[in-house]
């Protein structure tokens, strides 16, 4: 499929002079060879931009967008506004993609005329990604795809399969879709899901596959390596803003889910903060986790959610056991479901 339309690989550097010539090498793995590689330094202090500068010699797809630190959601949108393809697909800096993965995602575009289509993703630490990526091969079987059709694409973001809608990892979208919906620069955590939730609010048509052909690398320096990201904006903000919307819509079942992740979501944090001894965010994650009480729908939240909550905030010992035998449930019900 060469000679179909142009991807934009669009891929945020900081401090990723470990991890990013495996990312590059599993682009130029690709099977599908009509992209440009857009590799957006965000003011890196370690040797990340010249091993870019290094690696666009390697190849004339390859291209280094230097920027001050300003972080993810800028360092996305540059690459957007610097980015010459028909399709967008956005890939991080830790990351890699199996090999058959932007062919089979173009091929989805193409032929069930669809405005997104994605693959689910795998998250596991650095030897296994370097494990799994030596062992993939274009004789992989082909994915089965579903076709989620307009009418129902806002239910499969909130309600169906909302692990895969909400990250955009493995997602390659149709640039026309897009149109003028930006990262949200304010965001330090949840910026690509308010980014996909925009999208949605389209009722996009969306192929999909559980196929988890985007390993998403564990480690100490990303999001989901740390129980918590000590920033001024903290990771509920995003679902907050969802569940306003939906809210305001009258959408109660699509609001009530966004209010569980965003108490959740704060209980994480402060079991985090805890565990750093971060007093300071501590009491003001308290204050915020006082006014969530108060708002009209924590007290629609499932039981087991506020029970999580109250042991957070109210019975600190007893929260990280609960949580990890809640969490251990949870995951065996969504294997279940693939």
């Amino acid at each position: 499929m060469s000679g179909e339309g142009l991807v934009s690989i669009i891929v945020p550097v900081y401090n990723s002079a470990e991890y990013i010539g495996e990312c590059v090498e599993s682009v130029l793995a690709q099977t599908y060879a009509n992209y440009e590689l857009l590799l957006i330094d965000d003011g890196s202090p370690d040797d990340s931009r010249a091993l870019c500068e290094e690696l666009c010699t390697r190849d004339e797809r390859i291209r280094l967008i230097v920027q001050e630190h300003r972080g993810v959601s800028a360092a996305r949108n540059a690459g957007m506004r610097e980015s010459k393809g028909e399709y967008l697909f956005f890939l991080d800096s830790d990351d890699a993609i199996h090999p058959l993965l932007l062919e089979e995602l173009v091929r989805q575009i193409i032929c069930a005329d669809a405005e997104l289509a994605l693959c689910d993703f795998i998250k596991m630490d650095s030897r296994r990604v370097r494990k799994l990526a030596e062992n993939t091969s274009e004789n992989d079987d082909i994915p089965q795809w579903k076709i989620i059709e307009k009418s129902e694409t806002e239910k499969w973001f909130h309600i169906v399969r909302p692990k895969a809608l909400h990250c955009i990892g493995g997602s390659l979208f149709l640039r026309d879709v897009i149109g003028s919906v930006r990262f949200d620069e304010s965001l330090r955590n949840g910026e690509d899901t308010l980014f996909i939730y925009h999208l949605i609010c389209k009722r996009i048509r969306i192929a999909y596959t559980n196929k988890r052909w985007y390993y998403y690398r564990i480690h100490s320096g990303n999001a989901s390596g740390s129980v918590t990201h000590p920033g001024k904006d903290l990771s509920w903000e995003s679902s907050r803003i969802i569940r306003d919307a939906e809210l305001a819509k009258s959408n109660l079942d699509y609001a009530l889910p966004w209010e569980c992740m965003a108490v959740c979501q704060m209980a994480r944090n402060f079991y985090g903060m805890r565990r750093q001894r971060n007093t300071e965010g501590c009491e003001r994650i308290r204050e915020q986790a006082a006014a969530e009480m108060r708002h009209p729908l924590f007290s629609k939240t499932d039981r087991t959610t506020k029970i999580l909550f109250y042991c957070c905030f109210f019975c600190y010992p007893v929260y990280p056991l609960l949580e990890k035998l809640v969490s251990m449930i949870w995951e065996a019900r969504n294997a279940g479901r693939r």
